[in-house]
């Protein structure tokens, strides 16, 4: 078994014993080396002064390990995977006072106030975890069901390298060897007409797939155009240099309070040298911006703003998706005989346009709408929301796609995140559609889910004024210890 082969999401999806043995311990090796990264950078004991959009580093580490243990080691039952009571009684956890740190459920805020293990506590409880479930892998009988758990627990530690690098690139921490640059967004000139027809969304009938992925479903949909690859800063930078976050005319609402709340100029992580040109903060070193790089660290507000400036829209999550599974089915397109992918993805978390509904919600067609009473999906790890003040009480909108910080074996086009529309700390950023025809009211034909509005999508011409977007200092320094 190759480590290109461990990178497939087969592996969470459909994965042996042998496979998922062989990722947990790929997956663990990632999660030791960003721990070793933070060690090296960061205060004794990785203490932090509270910083109300991270999470502390040492509960999530005590997190994973729990969790892997609550449902497995800890699970009489688990060889029933989705089957079993969730409710189901316990053996004892490893350390007293565990259960209650590292509860589920916790507000973002708590965790940050949690009796979790010191260090090489929490080292030797990470072993010993994974000893366990190792052990109990070998002797698992190799069903779905059975191997429920486990494939739970790679998912899980995947999941984590996102919060992990986080962490590194907001604290401008180097993350040692996972540390990479952007990926260069192919240049096209052109959209991907997709025709209207009816397609097929959420993620395959068989294999292990998160509850918000699905069930699979048809859908018919207009036709569309999208970009080709998400919005680079050879697109993006003509916004701030023509002064777009200074004019709320560009902006919802809710967007343009958000700007003035963070006194923002430009993309967070974004600098510009005194000469002119243009830096990018990559894990604490300021570095020439290559302007094929994606948008990244941009917020769902700053996305439509460009739209509306630029006079376009995001896609539809449904749109996205689409586009996506046509071009890994191989679309005929002109764009074979120029080398430019039909449809390029994996750059960036992408905002879509559509609320973080669940997947049966967007399934129902018609029976369920953006403005019910519906409780969105969430990605966090306990399906809990856990979102720091200030964003809490935004409604979650639908990401797509994968950025480089999301493990190669969660990137799918099917995949689905959330977050509220101000989170900017995740390699998040955009693509875009052209307006929907006149007289088109969502992107969907017939009875559907009526979150796209052709009304919300409509964007105001572009500028006729260019000017320099003044200077914006580096973030300030976040490493000091203590409590806020």
């Amino acid at each position: 078994m190759t480590a290109d082969t461990l990178d497939l999401p087969h592996t969470l999806a459909h994965g042996s014993r042998q496979e998922l043995a062989a990722a947990l311990s790929d997956a663990r090796q990632h999660t030791l080396g960003l721990l070793d990264a933070l060690v090296a950078a960061l205060p004794p004991g990785l203490e932090l002064r509270v910083l109300p959009e991270l999470n502390p580093p040492r509960w999530l580490l005590a997190e994973l390990a729990w969790a892997e243990d609550w449902w497995i080691a800890r699970h009489p039952l688990r060889r029933l995977g989705p089957q079993a009571r969730p409710d189901t009684p316990r053996s004892a956890a490893p350390l007293p006072r565990l259960d209650a740190a590292v509860a589920p459920g916790l507000s973002h805020a708590s965790r940050w106030h949690q009796d979790v293990p010191d260090l090489p506590t929490l080292r030797s409880l990470l072993a010993a975890s994974r000893q366990r479930t190792l052990a109990l892998l070998a002797s698992t009988p190799q069903t779905d069901d059975a191997l429920h758990p486990y494939r739970q627990a790679l998912r899980r530690e995947d999941a984590l390298r996102l919060l992990l690098l986080t962490i590194c690139q907001t604290l401008g921490l180097a993350p040692g060897p996972l540390a990479a640059s952007p990926l260069p967004c192919p240049a096209a000139a052109d959209d991907l007409d997709v025709p209207a027809a009816s397609h097929h969304f959420g993620a395959p009938p068989t294999g292990q797939h998160p509850a918000h992925e699905r069930p699979a479903f048809e859908l018919a949909l207009h036709g569309f155009a999208i970009d080709r690859a998400p919005i680079n800063w050879a697109r993006f930078l003509p916004f701030i240099e023509a002064g777009g976050y200074e004019e709320p005319r560009w902006w919802t609402p809710e967007g343009w309070a958000w700007v003035r709340r963070q006194n923002l100029l430009r993309p967070r992580h974004l600098s510009r040298s005194d000469d002119g040109h243009w830096l990018l903060a990559q894990f604490g070193q300021w570095v020439p911006l290559d302007p094929r790089w994606p948008a990244l660290f941009i917020s769902r507000h700053e996305a439509l703003a460009w739209c509306r400036w630029a006079g376009r829209r995001l896609p539809s999550e449904l749109e996205w998706e689409t586009a996506a599974r046509l071009a890994a089915d191989d679309l005929p397109d002109s764009a074979a005989d120029t080398g430019t992918p039909p449809f390029s993805w994996g750059q960036a978390l992408e905002w879509t346009l559509s609320d973080a509904l669940p997947w049966a919600a967007v399934a129902a067609a018609g029976n369920t709408t953006a403005t019910e009473s519906v409780e969105p999906f969430t990605t966090e790890p306990g399906d809990a929301p856990t979102w720091p003040a200030g964003l809490a009480d935004e409604p979650l909108v639908s990401l797509r796609g994968a950025g480089p910080f999301t493990a190669p074996r969660l990137a799918t086009p099917w995949a689905r995140h959330s977050a509220p529309p101000g989170w900017n700390a995740w390699p998040t950023g955009f693509r875009s559609c052209a307006p929907l025809a006149e007289g088109v009211r969502a992107v969907h034909v017939g009875p559907a889910p009526d979150f796209v509005h052709h009304s919300a999508l409509l964007a105001a011409p572009r500028p006729p004024r260019k000017r320099a977007a003044p200077k914006r200092p580096p973030d300030s320094d976040l490493l000091s210890t203590g409590t806020e």
